[in-house]
């Protein structure tokens, strides 16, 4: 076959793989999973999630709930849950954070199955983040999306959405090379500042 020709079924190759993943990307990063009966509640700091793990509790999917982040559970208390059942893991700032916070509590407080809510947009982190936190303990992790409305097949055309796939997009990568390939287990000051600037900028760029 001329040289041509193999460089033309690249190039389409390319442009058709490149369409592919533009189209789809939202899709994957918001890949979740049905909720199911558990042990345990594991609820990521958000008012969304929030809402989402007390329509959960009502529903009689699991008797405790772990809230990250927060200092207090009023939050949950004013959606229902009781104080009793509601359990804390504060002063975490990242989302590989909150996952070993959980693998923590989970070590004193055995389960055998637990719900992990987050925002559709942050699923495929929080995924990734659980699974390496948990990799080495008998746990089953069922991740929820909570119901914030995300537009999974027209998400260019929504400020918020290109927002959050950039960020979410360079966060995974962030998150594979520093949390995975580096193998760190703890977040450095410089990373917030850099991650503030950084997210500042999206926020320009993207007009959101």
């Amino acid at each position: 076959m001329p040289r041509k020709y193999v460089l033309i079924i690249w190039l389409l190759l390319i442009i058709g793989s490149t369409i592919l993943v533009f189209n789809n990307i939202a899709i994957w990063l918001s890949r979740n999973d049905a909720p199911v009966p558990a042990d345990l509640i594991i609820c990521l700091s958000g008012k969304h999630r929030i809402a989402k793990a007390a329509r959960l509790y009502h529903q009689g999917l699991a008797d405790t709930v772990l809230l990250t982040v927060n200092t207090t559970d009023d939050v949950l208390v004013q959606k229902g849950v009781p104080s009793s059942a509601v359990k804390l893991a504060p002063g975490v700032r990242t989302t590989f954070e909150e996952a070993s916070a959980a693998r923590k509590y989970v070590r004193q407080n055995p389960a055998a199955t637990a719900l992990v809510i987050s925002d559709p947009y942050h699923m495929s982190r929080v995924r990734w983040s659980f699974e390496k936190a948990f990799q080495s303990m008998d746990i089953r992790l069922v991740f929820v999306a909570s119901d914030l409305f995300w537009p999974q097949h027209t998400w260019f055309n929504d400020p918020f959405a290109r927002y959050q796939v950039a960020s979410e997009v360079s966060k995974m990568l962030f998150y594979r090379i520093y949390y995975g390939l580096l193998d760190r287990k703890t977040t450095p000051e410089w990373v917030f500042k850099w991650k503030k600037r950084y997210l500042g900028f999206l926020k320009k760029v993207l007009s959101f």
